[in-house]
């Protein structure tokens, strides 16, 4: 269950003051705790301005997990852990005085702080409200959960065509004529994807800042030793996971082999930060968020889809989009060919950039609604290999924001981001 509090806006925090926060990092390198828990048989999950009814399904493959369904379909999985957003920095004693055995800070939202806790009696915390009156700095909890893969609902949309009237469409002549003018160079993209093969020799030259495993919660080694071994087979490393795919669209740099040529990505020289996160908890992509806002970021590459969305993650978007110096937060619309608020409400964001694939007739091939910016196909990744869906045209669409940071560093990027669409729609017509 959730339990919501108005919520204090703090004051947002700059860049320059974030960069102290990176002893997170170390922070959170602690074992990881572990609980029996006793899984309640319905839950109510307020969320969004909505009131979930959860029905337990009992899970065969891991009983530590709570398995729940909800009345619209979909499947939550739960930890026992919770998410807690406070006022302030919580004490020790204060966390005691809660029923918190563990807590490990997650982020913070201007003066707010997200916290990952584990109750004592988690079950009690299912059960009951926890008095406000009692703990004035407690603005909101919930149960840490991350959907079940997300089943289609509702009717796929027909084959349609796209009516090109007010749409932002970017073409491929579009990008190309911003990479004869520049590489990337000074911009910072975050990739939030699954694993990222830096070995590759496409990003033997990627200038990486962090690459953290955000599901382990680890650091990575940006730059692998070279040996014989790997450098031999560096070449022959061919993408196979959606994060290679997407790193390549960002930031390969060209090479030849065997008599074929590749091309670059959208942006090979700009700096990268690589978060690692596939399992999807909450908690997981709250930290990576502020791991991505920690480390500079300009754009935040988002080639996924989330059919259930905390409001801590809408909140921490909120904030990112929002700052005078805020970040682009780039999102792939979907490929169910349905409204993009019926199957992913994290695209449907007011402050995220939801991105749809057009193919070269400008025919529909991912979600539709809310779409901020369409990309025509089709796509290739730069060895030429072909490559559909929105979490493609996401990607193309970071690098283009990437590309104009580099061309005019000084402009805010929600700045360039209208500058685009404007560019794009005017160029539709």
């Amino acid at each position: 269950m959730a339990f919501i509090r108005p919520i204090t806006k703090g004051q947002p925090s700059t860049k320059g003051q974030l960069t102290g926060w990176l002893w997170l990092l170390v922070c959170l390198l602690f074992t990881p705790w572990a609980n029996a828990h006793s899984w309640p048989l319905q839950l109510k999950l307020n969320n969004n301005g909505q009131l979930h009814q959860l029905q337990y399904q009992p899970h065969q493959n891991n009983a530590e997990l709570g398995l729940y369904k909800a009345q619209s379909g979909i499947e939550l999985y739960l930890s026992g852990d919770w998410l807690v957003q406070t006022s302030q920095t919580v004490k020790a004693a204060m966390w005691q005085q809660l029923g918190v055995e563990h807590a490990k800070l997650l982020a913070q939202i201007g003066e707010q702080q997200i916290w990952l806790v584990q109750p004592v009696q988690a079950e009690l915390w299912f059960n009951y409200t926890l008095p406000a009156e009692q703990f004035p700095w407690l603005l909101a909890y919930q149960p840490d959960f991350h959907a079940k893969a997300a089943k289609l609902q509702g009717s796929a949309m027909p084959d349609a065509k796209l009516a090109s009237e007010q749409q932002a469409i970017l073409t491929q002549a579009y990008w190309q004529a911003l990479q004869h003018q520049t590489s990337g160079q000074g911009a910072v993209i975050a990739l939030i994807d699954d694993a990222v093969n830096l070995t590759a020799k496409a990003l033997a030259e990627l200038q990486v800042q962090l690459y953290y495993d955000v599901d382990q919660k680890t650091t990575q080694h940006t730059k692998p030793q070279t040996t014989p071994q790997n450098t031999q087979q560096a070449g022959s490393v061919t993408a196979v996971s959606h994060g290679d795919k997407m790193a390549a669209l960002l930031f390969a740099q060209p090479y030849t082999e065997n008599s074929v040529t590749s091309h670059s990505g959208l942006a090979p020289k700009a700096t990268a930060v690589i978060l690692k996160q596939s399992l999807g908890w909450t908690s997981d992509i709250v930290l990576a968020l502020h791991l991505a806002e920690l480390a500079g970021a300009d754009v935040i590459n988002c080639s996924w889809t989330l059919p259930f969305l905390s409001d801590l993650i809408a909140q921490k978007i909120d904030h990112l989009t929002k700052q005078p110096d805020g970040i682009a937060v780039v999102a792939a619309a979907g490929n169910h060919r349905q409204d993009v608020a019926e199957s992913n409400p994290l695209a449907a964001l007011p402050g995220v950039i939801s991105v749809g694939l057009l193919d070269s007739r400008l025919q529909l091939l991912s979600n539709s609604g809310k779409v901020d910016i369409w990309v025509q196909g089709p796509l290739y990744l730069p060895d030429g290999t072909g490559i559909s869906g929105s979490s493609a045209a996401a990607a193309v669409v970071s690098g283009v924001l990437a590309l104009k940071r580099s061309l005019q560093p000084d402009l805010p990027i929600t700045q360039l981001t209208g500058q685009l669409k404007t560019e794009l729609t005017n160029r539709a017509q």
